[in-house]
């Protein structure tokens, strides 16, 4: 049975053929003549705006050449309408049609719902078979058959959905996944065959053998249509290796971030007396008026939400007015995470942040941005920056990460790990859609429960008289713009009880415990 290696490598392997057989001049690249070449060969009456359209679909960057990066991105992009055929031409492709077999055995009593009862054994069956024919390497596969979708009842899209949130991490190429998914779902169908045959007990050899080639074929097709792509386990070891547990252990405080900021603007030769705001360097705002938060939610194992402290509002014209001028002079606290490298104990290990600024380069008379990597010394309680090279050891340590804490980490940067604005919080949604952490599908649901939450409560505070006279949605943008002030876990609390992130309980115990550690 091949290694994770050796499976990835195949699928790149024929992704470069097609690349390969499609860059006529060998350039590296894919122009538009030679997509137009390929395109030609399926209609001589194919269209440029059929051309341009494919082109811009595989080109991501636009510069108007397919590089063997963005390739592999479309062929292994479950959600693409065409691909490479196995001959090397375009051909449709269809994720639905070909994930309605797979479901079809996944829906044992075919009444067109999959039970949890109905998951659970078909995935036992592939986690089973992947265990009795083990690879060389421990597998490195994008789902774990143990994580099911969180449902009693999972209908044809809802299952779709799920595997294509986890098939798009896939190397293998979309025109491989036909052949596969159907040794899969045959297998998987003489095991249940098998199983019913020694149901009514009928047992020989030749019935044995074929319960024994299935669970093998099974093994391989699960292993070679979700293993991870080439690129993302070339790191796997290594990250792996510099991961500690617990890994969110005695984060910055506010005030933490406050000297970060001092230390930022001294760098520019800028002195601040206080500075504060939401991942942005920027004079802080009174504090000292409190309101109550409102956040749509409890944090998991309390009750009752926490005071917070809402903006002084003769200040907001202020803030607004110094915001560009200064992020563009001292810089934006992009990301705050901690040292996994460190061999120092979690409750003493360093912190690293991330700051960019925007300056002018005056020979290319246009504007450039500077990424500065900032370390925070627990003994010393100071931030010491580093130089360029440290920047490749600062993505390697975010990359360690999971993604619900990466997540997270976004969000806490953002509120300089204390608080946000509404405004603050929308940014931060927008942080968070930038680094593939968060679906803009997901933000807008997010922006939506907390304007509703927001419309409920001035309804409760209003008579009906005074909500006639009033617009109700502008009302609760403007209180939602004024008075609400909401922390990093209460963001991630609402977003999990909307369903639109999963946080495993061992990230939210980190987090919690941080919480409670930090007293704020």
């Amino acid at each position: 049975m091949p290694c994770a290696q050796e499976v990835a490598e195949d699928a790149e392997a024929l992704i470069l053929k097609h690349f390969t057989t499609w860059d006529a001049d060998a350039s590296g690249t894919i122009d538009k003549s030679e997509l137009a070449t390929i395109m030609y060969k399926i209609s001589s009456s194919m269209s440029e705006r059929e051309i341009d359209k494919l082109l811009a679909v595989i080109d991501k960057n636009q510069d108007g050449l397919i590089d063997f990066k963005e390739f592999v991105g479309w062929l292994t992009d479950r959600e693409a309408d065409r691909t490479v055929g196995n001959d090397g031409w375009i051909e449709k492709f269809d994720i639905h049609a070909l994930m309605r077999p797979m479901f079809n055995v996944f829906d044992r009593n075919k009444d067109g719902l999959i039970r949890r009862s109905e998951l659970k054994e078909c995935s036992q069956i592939l986690g089973n078979s992947l265990s009795i024919h083990p690879a060389s390497t421990s597998d490195c596969l994008v789902l774990d058959w143990k994580e099911l979708p969180n449902k009693e009842e999972v209908n044809f899209q809802d299952f779709v959905d799920w595997q294509v949130k986890h098939l798009q991490k896939s190397g293998i190429p979309n025109n491989q996944l036909p052949t596969l998914m159907e040794e899969l779902c045959e297998s998987m169908q003489i095991i249940f065959d098998i199983d019913q045959l020694n149901q009514k007990g009928v047992e020989n050899s030749k019935v044995h053998e074929a319960l024994a080639d299935s669970v093998r074929k099974v093994a391989d097709a699960t292993r070679r249509i979700y293993t991870k792509k080439l690129s993302s386990l070339q790191h796997v070891e290594e990250e792996v290796a510099v991961v500690h547990e617990p890994v969110w252990v005695n984060p910055p405080t506010l005030n933490d971030m406050h000297l970060l900021a001092r230390v930022c603007a001294m760098r520019c030769g800028i002195r601040l007396l206080n500075f504060q705001e939401e991942g942005a360097i920027e004079p802080a705002v009174d504090r000292s008026h409190k309101r109550p938060s409102f956040s749509g939610s409890h944090r998991p194992g309390q009750s009752g939400r926490r005071p917070s402290r809402g903006p002084s509002l003769g200040m907001a014209n202020r803030r607004l007015s110094v915001r560009s001028e200064l992020r563009l002079a001292i810089g934006q606290i992009n990301l705050c995470i901690p040292d996994l490298g460190s061999r120092m104990t979690a409750r003493n290990r360093p912190w690293l942040a991330k700051v960019t600024r925007q300056r002018m380069d005056t020979e290319k008379n246009c504007m450039i941005e500077d990424v500065l990597i900032y370390t925070l010394d627990r003994e010393t309680t100071k931030w010491y920056v580093h130089e360029d090279e440290d920047k490749n050891y600062f993505e390697k340590m975010w990359k360690s990460l999971p993604p619900a804490l990466q997540l997270f980490a976004i969000l806490e940067a953002q509120a300089l790990f204390g608080e946000l604005s509404w405004f603050g919080a929308k940014g931060a949604m927008e942080a968070a859609e930038r680094e593939g952490l968060l679906s803009e599908e997901a933000a807008e649901k997010y922006i939506e429960h907390m304007e509703a939450k927001a419309e409920d409560h001035i309804r409760d505070i209003r008579t009906d008289a005074e909500i006639k006279q009033m617009d109700i949605e502008e009302a609760a943008m403007e209180y939602l713009e004024e008075h609400v002030k909401v922390s990093a876990v209460e963001i991630l609390a609402v977003l999990c009880d909307l369903r639109l992130v999963e946080v495993p309980d061992d990230v939210w115990k980190q987090i919690l415990d941080a919480d409670r550690s930090s007293g704020y």
